[in-house]
């Protein structure tokens, strides 16, 4: 799921407004965008979430195809999108989900889940099982779950979902190389702040929304 506006804090309509962009750059619909004066909307560097932002693409721009995009350009907007970060065990017990690529800060993944999209041949799982992430650590990446009907072991792979715990951190601090969505196998940025998750148990899917905290229009657009 790409960027999408949720609500704006505060109420009233989302509009997005047009701005300058240069007619070679190609833009995907619900990519996040910042803006260089006597340049205009820049593809926004997808491998650091600590610079400010203009906002999130209403609309794709194709390539030699006009000087001008639409932006949700509000920094009061709420954007929400659906992870879809898989995550690949390098090793497990009955109770562990250990991801040594998971690079996150401690505890943000607690109240979390992970649907399991591959077992490795791994006695005990099915594909669409899900476990509860009770804890998280940051050293080795070890998931403490429950669920499990196996013991947990190399190779097997699963959506991870955040839950309650990671609203009002940082996000992440990688977008997706579709850049319109959070990679969760980094740490906490700056850019972006999550306001809730959402999980759903019968898709088996969170939604996270957020803001965008360092905003060319905002109050603050320096990080700290």
């Amino acid at each position: 799921m790409i960027f999408t506006p949720a609500y704006k804090m505060g109420g009233g309509p989302i509009e997005p407004h047009p701005y300058y962009i240069p007619t070679a750059t190609a833009i995907v619909k619900g990519q996040v965008l910042s803006f260089t004066v006597g340049t205009g909307i820049v593809a926004y560097d997808a491998t650091d979430a600590d610079d400010p932002l203009i906002g999130v693409a209403a609309e794709a721009h194709a390539a030699n195809s006009g000087y001008e995009i639409l932006v949700y350009d509000d920094p009061n907007i709420v954007f929400k999108c659906i992870p879809a970060t898989e995550s690949t065990t390098t090793g497990g017990d009955a109770t562990s989900w250990i991801d040594s690529s998971l690079t996150a800060a401690d505890d943000v993944f607690n109240g979390g889940h992970i649907v399991i999209t591959g077992t490795n041949s791994i006695t005990g799982f099915s594909i669409g099982d899900v476990l509860d992430i009770s804890d998280f650590a940051n050293s080795g990446g070890d998931c403490t779950v429950s669920g499990a009907g196996g013991t947990i072991a190399a190779g097997m792979t699963g959506y991870i979902f955040p839950g309650k715990r990671a609203v009002l951190s940082h996000a992440f601090d990688t977008i997706a190389t579709t850049y319109n969505n959070f990679d969760m196998d980094t740490a906490g940025g700056e850019t972006f702040v999550i306001t809730d998750v959402e999980w759903d148990p019968a898709k088996k899917k969170a939604t996270i929304f957020f803001k965008i905290r360092l905003h060319l229009l905002g109050n603050s657009t320096v990080a700290i």
